[in-house]
């Protein structure tokens, strides 16, 4: 078996989506708190340092919590590369992802499960009493609670949008269940929002923080396979269609493209690094006006063909295959994953090694706690925006609804 260490250099995608000058105020206090005792009493200091405590005290909210975080982190964490805090966390919903996350939590130290937010009260003790932290009534009330750090948003996509910019105006950081928005003009104001408020907004791609996969895309855009012809990926499940699900109701930007089709093609971009310059699109409309099954192709440029195919009443295999002209990689479930997948080169399968025992969401919370300290986010604002635009041409394509 053949073991990699994943490296963050690879991943497609540059800019992060915090402010310029938030992160100006942040390496600045950084390099401030090198210079103190982190034992040191914190007003004190402050006081020697007038036009900083100036500074401090005219910036706005989320300034000043972006500056006391980074402070916090320098002061308690000198010495490592990558300088954390935990941050207290708050979910928006309390459905099945909602439950997945905050069950994972638990699994990390890099953050604690503070208030849980639903539209009924007693729903919101319950999962409270389940995973910890308090019951909020209502999500406005979840935004409010000046312990929450950092929100979750689960709810359906319809409501996304809405929530993650009151989120973000009132000072919170947000980590945005995919798809990010009902459509890429949708996600361009919630990133935007971002801007204006300093606050991080990620779309919650959890399986591209597995190790095994950033390792299979490391390998990739390193010429592993040579020149990538041909891709193909699968995400599909079978599951009563209810009217009551978001994903049976066109109005929430429900359908199997944007639930589970969203990974097929942000896997297929990350990959190849690139936007593609084509693309085709089938669906299978349900009753209830959206699709429950697709398959689509994307083009890249003259010498790569992708397909997949996604659905919610169909179950099939999760294997991703990419073939080049050296050799293949086939991925038995890149989405929850076992940590492994086979190198097919030159008559010989190699299979490539790169587990953790942290599970997916508790690696996912992590990479989010690295990304409000400074590290680039594993999904840029324009990895996300670039998804929305082709999940928004596809859906055209296949005669899906798309809400404005």
């Amino acid at each position: 078996m053949m073991v990699f260490n994943s490296a963050r250099n690879r991943e497609y995608g540059n800019a992060a989506p915090v402010s310029v000058g938030v992160r100006a105020i942040v390496s600045l206090t950084r390099r401030l708190a090198k210079l103190f005792d982190p034992q040191e009493a914190l007003p004190p200091l402050l006081k020697k340092l007038t036009g900083l405590g100036f500074l401090f005290l005219t910036m706005n909210s989320s300034c000043r919590s972006s500056c006391g975080l980074a402070f916090s982190i320098a002061t308690r964490q000198k010495g490592t590369n990558l300088m954390t805090q935990p941050l207290n966390w708050g979910i928006l919903g309390t459905g099945m992802i909602a439950r997945k996350f905050a069950a994972e939590l638990k699994d990390t130290s890099s953050g604690t499960l503070v208030a849980s937010g639903s539209r009924r009260q007693e729903t919101a003790d319950a999962f409270a009493a389940e995973h910890g932290g308090r019951g909020v009534p209502g999500y406005a009330a979840l935004l409010d609670d000046p312990e929450v750090d950092a929100v979750y948003n689960s709810l359906p996509n319809g409501l996304h949008a809405e929530w993650a910019i009151k989120a973000m105006e009132a000072g919170k950081h947000v980590l945005c269940e995919k798809p990010m928005a009902c459509n890429a003009a949708e996600a361009e104001s919630m990133f935007d929002a971002a801007e204006r408020t300093g606050q991080l907004l990620v779309e919650a791609f959890m399986y591209r923080t597995l190790p095994a996969v950033k390792t299979l895309i490391e390998m990739v855009q390193g010429g592993a396979l040579g020149q990538v012809k041909l891709i193909r990926s699968n995400f599909s499940f079978a599951r009563e269609a209810l009217v009551s699900d978001a994903r049976y109701q066109a109005s929430q930007a429900g359908g199997g493209l944007m639930d589970v089709g969203c990974y097929c093609v942000n896997l297929t971009r990350a990959v190849m690094a690139s936007e593609p310059t084509d693309t085709a699109c089938f669906a299978h409309l349900h009753e209830h006006g959206v699709d429950d099954y697709a398959a689509g192709v994307m083009r890249f440029g003259d010498n790569t063909l992708a397909t997949f195919t996604c659905g919610m009443t169909v179950a099939n295999n999760w294997t991703t295959y990419i073939a080049g002209d050296d050799g293949e990689i086939a991925i038995n479930d890149p989405w929850l994953g076992d940590g492994t997948f086979t190198l097919n080169k030159d008559g010989e399968t190699q299979t490539v090694g790169a587990k953790t025992d942290t599970p997916v969401y508790a690696l996912e919370a992590e990479a989010f706690a690295e990304a409000v300290a400074g590290a680039t986010p594993w999904i840029t604002r324009e990895d996300t925006l670039g998804n929305m635009r082709v999940l928004d041409k596809l859906r055209e394509q296949a005669g899906v609804p798309v809400p404005d």
